[in-house]
């Protein structure tokens, strides 16, 4: 799909979702997650749904007190990027992390 088809059909769905004043049902939100070639996702549901996909994704996990999201978050990480080589998965945790709030982005080494 071409990046011209993907806006297309991510706009199409927000056009959907205005029009019903209403977020995207679950069918919809998952032909946006399908269509597209990097998610970013935020919440549980959207976390599995995202997994569905099969899509790469970045999840923005919902702080809890005491920095108690952490510890899930480090181990979704571990599960999610268990077949990654060492540099990719390392990678991926700080762009998670920092996702998160724990740092800055560094685009340019998630690119890679």
């Amino acid at each position: 799909m071409t990046t011209s088809a993907v806006v297309a059909a991510a706009r199409a769905v927000l056009r959907q979702m205005a029009r019903r004043g209403q977020a995207a049902s679950d069918a919809d939100y998952d032909r946006l997650l399908w269509a597209c070639d990097l998610n970013f996702v935020r919440g549980e549901d959207s976390f599995v749904r995202a997994q569905w996909a099969a899509k790469p994704f970045v999840w923005h996990i919902y702080p809890q007190a005491d920095d108690a999201h952490l510890p899930k978050l480090d181990a979704a990480l571990a599960h999610y990027a268990r077949t990654l080589p060492g540099d990719a998965r390392n990678a991926l945790a700080r762009f998670w992390h920092a996702w998160n709030g724990a740092g800055k982005p560094d685009w340019a080494e998630f690119q890679r």
